[in-house]
């Protein structure tokens, strides 16, 4: 069936029938569109993302058999990849997933089991192919995402998939990478490498963002979008507005002599551990 999709970064409409008319599907394919041009268009927490230069992202999962003898620009353990650009000037990444690889991460991911006497990469058994970025990636997409092909199949692949226990999972991992990154600004604060921990800090302010928004059940995949999302959830929840000020500092200040940045630096990671620490306790902030 037809669908007209609104790009609200770039005011144009897209017709799903002139996607099909490229992609040509198989009859047991799902195909769907993501990325940043869709949430932008779908997702108010998305609001802003993608642009002129934006590709739309189509996604195909398709039957093994078929996956097989499908050909890609490029061919990754887990994913077929190819491109094409309509004559209006429409660039789109086509990403061709194995139907069994996604079913397969999608029923490791409900059995597996959060122990926090583990290390969380242990969390989930990952598959060749898959790692924690590209799980995450994958999730974000389809979760905000519009079907255009088969939708009945696509809408079995959304309620089989438990977003709320990768997004549990994911958070955590991102707590522990903001352990090692406070580690390495503190060393380089002492060696008295204050751009080196300036820029670790901004690093760990990227988690910290991509934290609170997994906290506010909102999933991202792409650093560029962060604050982006982030500042739209802020106009919703101010409970967050001290961490968005802190985190504009950390980015946009300047920054010329060492006694700044340091200062920058601490005000902001005593920021960051308020923040976690209420998150830890499950604070209604």
């Amino acid at each position: 069936m037809k669908k007209l999709i609104n790009l609200l970064s770039l005011n144009k409409t897209l017709n799903s029938d002139d996607i099909h008319n490229v992609l040509m599907p198989y009859n047991t394919d799902i195909v769907y569109l993501g990325g940043s041009l869709i949430e932008g268009s779908i997702n108010p927490y998305g609001r802003g993302m993608g642009n002129v230069y934006s590709d739309i992202d189509v996604f195909i999962l398709r039957n093994h058999e078929n996956y097989i003898a499908t050909k890609g620009e490029y061919n990754e353990k887990i994913k077929k990849i190819d491109f094409y650009t309509t004559p209006n000037g429409i660039s789109f990444d086509i990403e061709i997933y194995d139907r069994d690889c996604v079913d397969n991460m999608i029923e490791l991911l409900e059995n597996s089991e959060i122990n926090t006497s583990e290390r969380v990469l242990n969390y989930i058994n990952f598959p060749e192919g898959w790692n924690m970025e590209s799980a995450n990636s994958f999730f974000c997409r389809i979760k905000n995402s519009i079907c255009i092909y088969n939708e009945d199949a696509y809408e079995k692949i959304i309620a089989k998939t438990n977003f709320e226990k990768f997004m549990h999972i994911y958070k955590y991992y991102l707590m522990n990478e903001i352990d090692n990154i406070v580690q390495d600004v503190m060393g380089n604060e002492k060696a008295n490498q204050i751009e080196t921990a300036l820029l670790c800090a901004r690093e760990a302010c990227y988690h910290l963002m991509g934290i609170i928004l997994l906290n506010e059940e909102e999933m991202y995949d792409r650093k560029k979008w962060l604050l982006i999302k982030f500042k739209n959830l802020v106009e919703t929840k101010r409970m967050y507005m001290e961490e968005l000020e802190s985190c504009r500092q950390l980015f946009f200040w300047r920054v010329d002599k060492h006694e700044e940045a340091e200062r920058m630096i601490h005000k902001f990671l005593g920021t960051m551990e308020k923040s976690l620490e209420n998150i830890m306790i499950g604070v209604d902030f």
